[in-house]
């Protein structure tokens, strides 16, 4: 009897020294393998990676959700997308079956471009009833662009904040649009507005 009892907590220390408790307890499995997802768009093409190499052994399977797609067991997977959001999961399961996931969301920007339509390069007529045309391209769903018309006398200092357009027609010669959001700016060309005295 003294040497069964003996064995049952022999049995019990080699038990509690394991690494079982590891898989059950989700909260603690989670803080390691949080924010393991990076990415990189190069060009039109996602690439991601799950940093899962430190805790392979506690894995028995593992797959990527890209939207609508599933990708299994590729750690740095390659996709190609247009412009859009792609919501990433990684989703680990232990050996025991229970699963731990990380997400994020990727947003893939289009460019920022400022089209001139009116008034046409060179136009001679510089009057009171003086109106700009211009459009605005590759404003994503999730942003909203902002835009401010410049003239100035001089092409070199267009830019500049004391040449936004205010409505006079006092020294405008060149004028130009620029357009941003939260993550790009666009400038317009510039255009020759008017004849200006000086200006060739």
């Amino acid at each position: 009897m003294k040497n069964s009892c003996s064995l049952f907590i022999i049995l019990i220390m080699l038990i509690s020294c394991t690494d079982v408790d590891k898989f059950s307890d989700a909260e603690s499995f989670k803080l390691i393998i949080e924010n393991e997802i990076t990415y990189q768009v190069v060009g039109n093409e996602l690439r991601l990676e799950g940093n899962i190499d430190q805790i392979e052994y506690y894995i028995n399977d593992y797959f990527w959700i890209v939207n609508e797609d599933t990708i299994r067991s590729i750690i740095r997977p390659r996709i190609a997308i247009n412009y859009g959001e792609y919501f990433v999961k990684l989703i680990l399961i232990d050996f025991y079956g229970d699963t731990i996931s990380d997400s994020l969301l990727i947003r893939h920007n289009e460019s920022l471009e400022v089209e001139l339509l009116s008034p046409i390069d060179g136009f001679l007529d510089c009057s009171e009833t003086l109106e700009f045309s211009y459009r605005i391209s590759g404003v994503d769903s999730w942003e909203e662009a902002e835009a401010l018309v410049y003239v100035s006398a001089d092409e070199n200092s267009l830019w500049q904040e004391k040449n936004i357009w205010q409505n006079s027609v006092d020294n405008v010669c060149f004028w130009g649009v620029k357009a941003w959001t939260e993550q790009d700016t666009a400038l317009s060309s510039i255009r020759r507005l008017c004849n200006c005295e000086g200006i060739k």
